[in-house]
């Protein structure tokens, strides 16, 4: 039996990845002429006074049915000022629209929905809360740290050495930390040994860096003779595995530092990717980073 069509007026919303969207295209003769219409969900948008109406609404219809209260006029400043400058956009004119969703939440479990009046306070307060209940790794690594677990120099110089700056992500929390990267040379004709990629504790994206560097200097150095050293780079104590480009400068200061024999300050940290020509690049990760510098300052000596 087949049944009678039914008379319906419905509209169909698929949501996924651009990877998915363009498999289900190029496999499926039909989904094309169903789905026809494509629209990008952006995580960040411009900063507008538009914008910033959108945000102060959203924020205040999900805190409405969650018992957050009524926000004043500080903590919807204060708000602004963790979506627009704080924390998930890259830029300071340009704002998340992740964060009200777990925001809100943190804010329904802090002082505010007691209170019925949520101020500004209350909403850095609520973050405070929600950075504590999930800072237990970062705070085991500043005590590796404090301890000398974790070697970490923040005076003096040395040759070949250098503190780099990772971002790790803990679940839904991230970071930053300081790490020691060193570089060795010698004679030979090796060229730059990854260690981390020879111990397959390297990801695609550090390799590529590692590879911008040894790039960099055959086209500083090696135009009219070519380069024949041996030099290896590491990611002292790391044993997690390491990804991202953020390191090659560091790495280069420190490859460059041992070729040299001239020494480095260890009160500073380094961060950001480099290309062949040598220049530096736009970074990621900055608060996270900058905190993540400033903490074993102040325990180390």
């Amino acid at each position: 039996m087949t049944p009678e069509p039914v008379a319906v007026d419905v509209r169909l919303l698929v949501t996924g990845s651009r990877q998915v969207f363009s498999l289900l295209t190029a496999y499926d003769p039909d989904f094309g002429d169903v789905f026809k219409v494509l629209a990008d969900f952006v995580p960040e948008e411009p900063r507008s006074e538009t914008a910033e109406r959108a945000y102060r609404c959203g924020w205040r219809r999900r805190c409405g049915p969650k018992g957050c209260g009524n926000l004043t006029r500080g903590a919807v400043v204060e708000v602004l000022r963790q979506g627009f400058v704080r924390r998930r956009p890259r830029s300071p004119q340009r704002a998340s629209r992740g964060s009200g969703r777990s925001g809100s939440r943190s804010l329904a479990r802090g002082g505010g929905g007691r209170r019925g009046i949520v101020d500004e306070a209350a909403v850095r307060e609520a973050l405070a809360r929600r950075s504590y209940r999930a800072d237990w790794y970062e705070q085991r690594g500043r005590d590796q740290m404090r301890e000398g677990t974790v070697l970490i120099d923040v005076t003096g110089s040395a040759v070949g050495q250098i503190n780099g700056l990772s971002v790790l992500v803990y679940g839904t929390r991230a970071f930053g930390r300081p790490s020691r990267l060193t570089a060795s040379v010698a004679l030979g004709s090796a060229g730059i040994i990854n260690i981390e990629r020879e111990a397959k504790l390297s990801g695609s994206t550090h390799d590529k860096g590692v590879l911008i560097i040894a790039g960099y200097l055959r086209n500083r150095f090696g135009r009219d003779k070519p380069l024949s050293f041996s030099a290896s780079l590491c990611f002292e104590q790391m044993y997690g595995g390491v990804d991202g480009d953020s390191a090659s400068s560091a790495e280069l200061y420190a490859l460059l530092s041992a070729i040299g024999g001239l020494p480095l300050r260890q009160d500073l940290a380094v961060t950001g990717s480099v290309n062949q020509r040598g220049q530096i690049q736009a970074i990621g990760g900055v608060n996270e980073k900058i905190e993540g510098s400033s903490a074993p300052a102040a325990t180390s000596g």
